[in-house]
């Protein structure tokens, strides 16, 4: 039976370690710091509204048959990330 297994990346819209539509609630500060304490490995990521047009693209290519596939379009470390959340909450005395 003929396959293509297609991983997309982590959703940019979940790589940061709180929410930045308003203030942060405490236990999502104090969770961001405890998920971010020595990290610096790189994450793929991908926006949610583009996968599908990612996917349709790879199933449509012969050349992606019984083969697995990655696609992301930026990369970041969980740091980068928390800097992002920091600057886009507007909490950034609180956070640091």
């Amino acid at each position: 039976m003929p396959y293509t297994f297609i991983d997309v990346g982590w959703w940019m819209s979940l790589s940061l370690p709180f929410p930045t539509a308003g203030p942060a609630p405490q236990y999502a500060r104090e969770t961001s710091w405890k998920l971010l304490a020595g990290k610096d490995p790189r994450m793929l990521l991908t926006k949610l509204e583009d996968i599908g047009k990612f996917v349709a693209r790879i199933v449509a290519d012969p050349r992606t048959l019984n083969r697995a596939v990655i696609v992301w379009e930026d990369q970041k470390t969980l740091g980068e990330a928390h800097e992002i959340g920091v600057r886009a909450s507007g909490e950034e005395e609180e956070l640091r």
